[in-house]
């Protein structure tokens, strides 16, 4: 398979159509992924775009093979191609993607955790979460030796439904396709260590004596106030 990337960039309004063409016939839609997101500046909101596709390297390299990606709203159309021409271009390093498990008795216990997304860079990194719809999740923390965080906050009912979440990292301003990682519950069954365990267990059974002491004091009590109020009648 090979891997095309499309982006448009500080358009507006929001309504847009990205269209693939091979040999100027349209691709199924359905072999290709597209996200948005947009940004406020004091002239107004602006968004920006990204289109992904993955074509079978049999039908993109034959000469004379031409892909295109066709980006449309109601102010403009323009359309992108590149030309198989039988050279050969070498990908780029990819970014490596770190998705930090979640804490489990963090989740049992508050019926939620967050969710990190770390990548190590030299260069400057964009890294963000989204979830199934394509919305993004997540706003980039400060980076720190040249360790880029994403960080966002999952619910109970969300992971329990086996829900999936995917992190994007991009080199900033490049045009290479960004490198996506997913999470799902499945992976979570990693950070359960016994003491994790043993701490959500120790704190529902906290919760539950510390109820059960409540329950005896206040029963002790109306026993002595009613044995007291028996002695005081008989007498």
């Amino acid at each position: 398979m090979v891997s095309f990337g499309c982006f448009a960039a500080d358009f507006s309004p929001k309504d847009y159509t990205i269209t693939w063409l091979r040999n100027g016939k349209k691709i199924d839609p359905s072999e290709s992924s597209t996200s948005s997101e947009g940004k406020k500046n004091e002239t107004g909101t602006f968004y920006n775009a990204a289109s992904y596709i993955q074509v079978k390297e049999n039908h993109w390299k034959d000469d004379g093979t031409n892909i295109t990606c066709r980006f449309a709203n109601s102010k403009e159309q323009d359309d992108v191609h590149l030309t198989y021409g039988g050279g050969c271009v070498e990908p780029s390093t990819k970014l490596e993607i770190d998705i930090l498990p979640i804490s489990l008795e963090t989740m049992y216990l508050e019926n939620n955790a967050d969710l990190v997304c770390k990548v190590h860079s030299s260069d400057p990194v964009e890294v963000k979460w989204f979830n199934e719809s394509g919305e993004v999740l997540s706003v980039l923390e400060s980076p720190s030796s040249n360790t880029y965080i994403a960080r966002t906050k999952i619910t109970y009912d969300e992971w329990s439904k086996g829900m999936k979440w995917f992190c994007e990292a991009s080199i900033k301003d490049s045009i290479e396709v960004p490198t996506r990682k997913n999470f799902v519950k499945n992976n979570a069954f990693l950070v359960l260590t016994e003491s994790q365990w043993s701490n959500a267990v120790d704190g529902q059974q906290d919760s539950m004596q510390s109820t059960l002491n409540t329950f005896i004091i206040l029963f002790l009590i109306t026993l002595v106030y009613s044995i007291g109020t028996t002695a005081i009648k008989i007498r």
